[in-house]
């Protein structure tokens, strides 16, 4: 590379061909780390955008349901059939995509275990393994959350392995023993307005 500076158009053109990148997620934003060839660094802030799924899945979740068997797990083929079954049972499902694919998925369902109040349950969330690590997953499970606040005030989560607990543990939920769910999430009552 030549020794112009970085604003230089001709020079940002030429290199923005061929860039790498890594990103981190930062309270739903993400800061791509992209590297020139001559390996300078510049930032580039992206929002994570999350969609609330309504009538069908994307038309690209069997690439994310493949992934999620190829790493062992059934639960993306679960979702694919409660949801061709009983659409209704589900309060919200939201979706990530990021370069122009399907990341991402949770779902959040009422509790199916018998319970004295309702409660609602955080189901088949799934991050497509290349994109793990990147905070997805917590922006998904904090979008399922903002769902249920207000209308319950505890979610549970069965975690299938010691990864998953650690992961649900991390954003505020408490391992739970003697129930059929494995951890759980008290949110706070939203308070009347004044004057109500």
């Amino acid at each position: 590379m030549s020794g112009r500076p970085l604003s230089d158009p001709k020079q940002r053109s030429a290199e923005m061909e061929h860039p790498t990148s890594a990103l981190t997620f930062f309270d739903g934003k993400a800061r791509s780390n992209r590297t020139w060839r001559d390996g300078r660094e510049y930032d580039v802030m992206t929002i994570i955008s999350l969609e609330r799924t309504a009538d069908t899945l994307p038309a690209d979740f069997p690439e994310l349901e493949a992934d999620a068997k190829a790493y062992g797990h059934a639960h993306m083929t679960r979702l694919v059939a409660e949801f061709a079954h009983d659409r209704a049972m589900f309060h919200a499902i939201f979706t990530c995509h990021l370069d122009g694919r399907l990341v991402g998925i949770g779902a959040i369902t009422t509790e199916p275990a018998p319970t004295p109040v309702p409660v609602w349950r955080m189901r088949r969330l799934y991050v497509h393994h290349n994109y793990r690590r990147r905070k997805i997953a917590k922006a998904i499970a904090n979008a399922l959350l903002q769902e249920a606040a207000g209308k319950v005030s505890t979610v549970t989560v069965h975690a299938g392995n010691d990864g998953a607990a650690r992961f649900w543990e991390t954003i505020g939920f408490s391992r739970i023993d003697g129930q059929p769910w494995s951890h759980e999430a008290h949110l706070p009552s939203l308070e009347p307005a004044v004057g109500q």
